[in-house]
């Protein structure tokens, strides 16, 4: 986000862009959040599927705000995970099959990417 010198473009839509950076970014920070945060460090976080995509009002320094509070929590997360941890069961169904913590974690790093 911190690259973009046109703040406009963050939430910028044409028929090239399916979505924002922004939309995209707000997606990404609500999936950790909700994974990682809720199921893992039992923070009190509420998933807003759809608001990731229909935002649009929200500016260059909140998104930014809202990347390091997400990268707080991920921290914080994977930093109390024991190697029992990783192989137990992930506490909820994602992609429609039941899987370890590790291998959630394996499956975000690549969603990410």
């Amino acid at each position: 986000m911190e690259a973009y010198q046109n703040e406009a473009n963050i939430l910028m839509f044409d028929k090239s862009i399916a979505n924002s950076a922004g939309n995209l970014c707000l997606h990404f920070i609500d999936n950790l959040n909700t994974l990682i945060g809720g199921k893992i460090c039992k923070t009190d976080y509420i998933r807003y599927l759809n608001l990731g995509f229909s935002l649009k009002n929200i500016t260059k320094a909140e998104l930014i705000a809202k990347i390091e509070a997400t990268i707080t929590v991920v921290d914080a997360a994977l930093n109390t995970l024991t190697e029992q941890a990783l192989e137990a069961d992930y506490p909820i169904i994602v992609i429609q099959k039941k899987m370890s913590t590790g291998y959630l974690l394996l499956h975000l790093t690549t969603y990410l990417a």
